[in-house]
């Protein structure tokens, strides 16, 4: 299978079934697969970019974005900054988060995409019940 985002190199992928989806596997050094790996916290959530292929040196830029449905028309596409480890975390809310991936060795560049529900751990204060 090719990757049908990269202009610039071919990057074939192993497409693997799982149940009645199929998984990807990288196939080259210009194959790269992503998985953010999400966890919630007391206040805000991080989220890790697991990546799979590229050069063996695994060298790699990451710039975050973000947007969110019920605010898209307002706040439009959000900056957050660079590192594997998105800056900062995410307040509850629910998210479109953006991943632009560049491998610094080959140049080949990647965008990921995944929705994302950010939500706190923190246990819910008890309801005070009426005065009976």
């Amino acid at each position: 299978m090719l990757d049908a985002d990269s202009q610039r190199y071919l990057a074939p992928y192993y497409a693997t079934p799982s149940g009645h989806h199929l998984g990807y596997a990288p196939a080259s050094a210009y194959s790269l697969v992503f998985q953010a790996i999400q966890k919630d916290g007391p206040q805000i959530t991080d989220l890790y970019l697991d990546i799979a292929g590229g050069h063996a040196q695994q060298d790699f830029i990451v710039h975050w974005s973000y947007w969110r449905p019920d605010k898209l028309m307002e706040q439009g596409i959000q900056y957050i900054g660079t590192g594997r480890l998105l800056p900062n975390g995410l307040p509850p809310a629910v998210y479109n988060v953006i991943a632009d991936v560049i491998d610094k060795t080959t140049g080949q560049t990647k965008r990921h995409q995944q929705m994302v529900y950010a939500h706190s751990t923190e246990e819910s204060a008890a309801t005070p019940t009426p005065d009976a």
